[in-house]
């Protein structure tokens, strides 16, 4: 018990330093201590030590920022045994651009186990929308530059309303907001009312990581991004009835985007194309394969919004991008497709397969599909998810008469267009300019008879691979057959 009893320690001693300087900027600093002829550099996010001064005394402490803003700062204040807070005021020797260059820095103390003093900055603005911004405090005159992604370090004067305004270019100063809304994500506009146009900033606020409790990280991000992932030059460009102006879009390329207009639509190119894709929305979260020339297709990805924004990413398609492909399996049914409320059909012969995509991605997205000249409404296409149905669908079939037998049956399924390349009648071929020949050919043309027949087409919505697959057939075994592998 007695050789236990010593191994076990009565106290806990700490040996610590009586000053420690913590640096919570981006950028180094050199502190110095003219009294006991004492200088340090202290890296950015690093602390040091100092255990030569007596705290119980007042001593001047120097703080020289070596370049922000491209030029040296310095400032000083005085370390007191009450010290708690302190805002630093930095002065250069150098051109600060009629005042529109400052840097004001704050201190807070920390006495819990010894003497901690922080050097930080309340805000670091940080401008990543490729614009050159301006910011200025409520009730202030002074103005700060945000060009580039170089951090702004920003505080307000005491007794003054803690709110700021923007503006982009020689746009009008934005409302007033505040960069204490830690976790809320804002839309800040600024009219520029000489070039017609509105800059959509979006404004993130966050906690620094190395300094939590004192540093405010605000982000200021372009509402929208293009991005080209693919290895074709496009262009792209706003739905835009007062203008046609173009952005080139490099391979690899990401540029911001600020929209003249409210249509929050866009266009999109090959570079040496003609043929413009149809438009889509670039503030819905949607992904679709776009029509281009030559047969291709184009998918487009609209992500982000909320705290995030909204990217719009051109890709080459891969398989399973498009929306689904329609398998017709019917023996001598032609089949018709289209999205709702739109006059546009897509034709499926027997045994014809098509990759289909929306025809306008703006509007409301449901396949509709039917029997080829059928006028009455026709059935939702429940392609987005596994399933299988059947439906009754009817059709007139014309039959000719028996006196001429070597012209086919021709159904009211097959299109105009479809007739045209039928072969001609024996009758057609025969036929002259008089008035007998042409009271011949009418007469069996009044013969014809005309039935009306019902069919059952079973559908099934499965997925093959990464693609949606929308099968139809007249046959019960092969849609069984389909919905079971």
């Amino acid at each position: 018990m007695n050789r236990a009893s010593r191994s076990i320690p009565n106290y806990l001693i700490r040996l610590l330093p009586p000053l420690a300087m913590h640096n919570r900027l981006p950028y180094a600093v050199e502190v110095k201590v003219p009294t006991i002829t004492y200088e340090v550099r202290i890296e950015a996010g690093e602390k040091t030590n100092i255990y030569f001064l007596n705290l119980l005394k007042m001593h001047k402490i120097c703080v020289e920022v070596p370049i922000y803003l491209g030029i040296p700062w310095m400032g000083s204040f005085n370390l007191t045994a009450d010290l708690e807070e302190k805002t630093v005021a930095m002065a250069t020797e150098y051109d600060t651009e009629g005042g529109n260059k400052q840097l004001g820095l704050s201190l807070h103390v920390d006495r819990t186990e010894t003497c901690d003093v922080f050097l930080h900055a309340p805000y670091w603005i940080i401008n990543k929308t490729g614009l050159p911004l301006q910011i200025r405090a409520s009730l202030s005159d002074v103005v700060y530059e945000a060009q580039g992604e170089e951090p702004l370090l920003f505080c307000y004067k005491k007794h003054r309303r803690r709110c700021v305004r923007l503006r982009a270019y020689h746009s009008s100063w934005s409302s007033a907001f505040s960069l204490d809304t830690v976790g809320c994500t804002g839309l800040v506009v600024c009219k520029d009312r000489e070039r017609k146009r509105r800059y959509r900033i979006l404004l993130n606020v966050t906690l620094s990581k190395l300094c939590p409790n004192l540093t405010h990280i605000v982000t200021l991000l372009p509402n929208f991004l293009v991005v080209n992932d693919t290895r074709k030059h496009l262009r792209f460009m706003e739905e835009n009835e007062r203008a046609d102006l173009w952005i080139d879009l490099a391979p690899g390329q990401c540029v911001p985007f600020w929209p003249d207009t409210d249509s929050m639509r866009m266009y999109v190119k090959f570079r040496d194309s003609k043929l413009v894709s149809q438009h889509f929305h670039i503030t819905h979260v949607h992904q679709t394969v776009l029509r281009m020339d030559k047969g291709a297709g184009l998918c487009v990805d609209v992500s982000g919004g909320g705290e995030q924004p909204f990217t719009v990413t051109f890709r080459c398609y891969r398989v399973g991008d498009a929306p689904v492909r329609v398998d017709n399996l019917c023996e001598d049914l032609f089949l018709k497709i289209h999205q709702q409320d739109l006059g546009q059909v897509a034709l499926l012969s027997p045994y014809q397969s098509m990759l289909y995509t929306w025809d306008d991605p703006s509007k409301e997205r449901l396949l509709l599909w039917n029997v080829y000249n059928k006028k009455s409404k026709g059935f939702v296409a429940e392609f987005w998810k596994d399933g299988y149905g059947q439906e009754r669908v009817s059709f007139h079939t014309v039959k000719q008469p028996c006196m001429v037998t070597s012209t086919p049956i021709v159904t009211a399924k097959l299109s105009a267009s479809l007739k045209r390349m039928s072969p001609k009648s024996p009758v057609q071929e025969g036929s002259s300019s008089s008035d007998d020949t042409e009271s011949d050919e009418q007469k069996p043309q009044q013969l014809k008879k005309t039935r009306k027949d019902k069919v059952t087409v079973y559908w099934v919505s499965y997925l093959e691979g990464f693609q949606r697959v929308l099968l139809f057939t007249q046959d019960e075994r092969i849609a069984y057959q389909a919905r079971n592998n």
